[in-house]
């Protein structure tokens, strides 16, 4: 099972880097994707993008294999919560976390990422993960 979402790209000519806190970065679960580096980036607005400091799309993706025991904990009436946690323990990465992965390569911002993915911050709170924005 495949979703996916479009985010706004930054506009590379007017793209501006910012300084991210530390327990920011650990709060939205930015920190495991960013390597060294404690910055990222954010829409400023030129000429280019027309002021708004996007220019064109990128996706995000997340995908779910429906493997042998995610078929039977369907069978047996798992949730959608209980066959998420089992797609994450066997590695899925969710939209939110795609987001992440580009706002730290610099794609996208985290405005943008939070934006898109509200619904799955929903979700990420009630199973005691990190929120995003928050």
């Amino acid at each position: 099972v495949l979703s996916q979402r479009l985010l706004r790209r930054l506009c590379d000519h007017c793209k501006k880097p910012v300084e991210v806190p530390k327990e920011m970065a650990e709060q939205t679960g930015l920190l495991p994707f960013l390597d060294d580096a404690s910055e990222v980036h954010e829409a400023a607005g030129c000429d280019e993008c027309k002021g708004t400091g996007y220019r064109g799309r990128l996706a995000i993706h997340e995908l779910f294999v429906l493997d042998p025991q995610a078929q039977r904990e369907v069978l047996a009436g798992a949730d959608a919560h209980q066959l998420r946690e089992h797609a994450r323990k066997r590695g899925m990465r969710t939209l939110y976390e795609d987001g992440l992965r580009k706002v730290a390569e610099g794609s996208t911002s985290l405005d943008e990422v939070l934006r898109v993915t509200q619904d799955q911050s929903d979700e990420a709170e009630e199973m005691g993960l990190p929120a995003a924005g928050q």
